[in-house]
């Protein structure tokens, strides 16, 4: 199972000042985490604003973004950007033929037999209580299912890391938790000792559905969270329902 390590920086400013060599205006901005670090078999959220890093973190993690000066290692192996991470699963995601998609049914069925895996496709079907006439579907046609069918999808390719985009209050409540059903197909990822990584905002639903919480604090929403730290030293963040 996956054992992860990586330091994340400003890509805003670091990416352009490695690729175009423009001026960085003296400082690195290094997101103030000197290190995360992901273990097998837990759920993790990443608490950031919109534009703060998480999104990034899950692109670099699932090979969706080249690594520009990001330190990243896995079971002990560096990344850079030679090498593609191809142990992570975007979240949402299925795999494509050509630029035509799969069905639900086929992309499991596809998966099992690259993997070479000792189950049948209806076992992973069971497992993720996937629809039966969503199965003969494209993934963007299952309405929230979608979540639970691209975990399916992953696990039947032998994905190791299941990550998340970064979401929204919103996004993360009433799609992910409650129309996908989180905690159901996160029990299955974990009881395989995966690792789940969920970026959003909303780091009170965060505290309730994850073993870890690791706080991306971008230096250019400092403003922001001390706001968060005097609404919580004052007891204001219970009486808002959209979250900080």
């Amino acid at each position: 199972m996956p054992d992860i390590t990586m330091k994340v920086y400003d890509r805003e400013v670091v990416g352009v000042q490695n690729r175009y060599d423009d001026v960085m205006m003296g400082r690195d901005m290094l997101c103030e985490n000197d290190e995360m670090h992901f273990s097998d078999g837990k759920i993790y959220g990443i608490w950031s604003h919109c534009g703060g890093g998480g999104q990034a973190v899950a692109q670099l993690l699932t090979g969706k973004t080249p690594i520009i000066r990001e330190d990243i290692s896995v079971d002990g192996v560096r990344y850079n950007e030679k090498k593609k991470i191809e142990i992570g699963w975007m979240m949402g995601e299925g795999i494509e033929d050509g630029i035509v998609q799969m069905s639900v049914k086929d992309q499991i069925m596809q998966g099992l037999k690259k993997a070479d895996l000792p189950f049948y496709w209806m076992d992973v079907v069971k497992k993720f209580d996937l629809t039966e006439d969503n199965l003969k579907k494209k993934l963007n046609k299952v309405g929230h299912e979608r979540w639970r069918a691209s975990a399916a999808i992953g696990y039947a390719h032998g994905m190791r890391l299941y990550v998340f985009p970064w979401v929204n209050y919103a996004t993360l409540k009433e799609s992910i938790i409650m129309g996908a059903g989180f905690g159901f197909f996160a029990k299955a990822l974990r009881d395989i000792g995966a690792t789940v990584i969920v970026p959003s905002d909303s780091r009170q639903i965060l505290t309730y559905i994850t073993d870890e919480i690791i706080d991306l604090k971008n230096p250019r929403f400092g403003d922001w969270d001390m706001l968060y730290e005097y609404m919580r030293n004052n007891d204001f963040l219970g009486k808002f329902d959209d979250d900080f």
